[in-house]
């Protein structure tokens, strides 16, 4: 799972977790973009927050 065009602000999170809802996350990888480096930290805690199980990787 890419994500493209996600701030992870609040207005956000609800339609992560509407993504999330309607896959099963484990075998999902979600890839972040290496351009947002210092903030994949907080991304990746909001994502697991919304209930994803899966695993991260990144993108250029």
């Amino acid at each position: 799972m890419y994500n493209y065009g996600f701030s992870f602000s609040k207005p956000d999170r609800p339609y992560i977790k509407k993504i999330i809802d309607s896959v099963n996350t484990e075998s999902i990888t979600w890839y972040l973009n290496e351009f947002d480096k210092d903030k994949n930290k907080e991304f990746i805690y909001i994502i697991r927050q919304a209930g994803f199980k899966g695993g991260f990787s990144y993108y250029n």
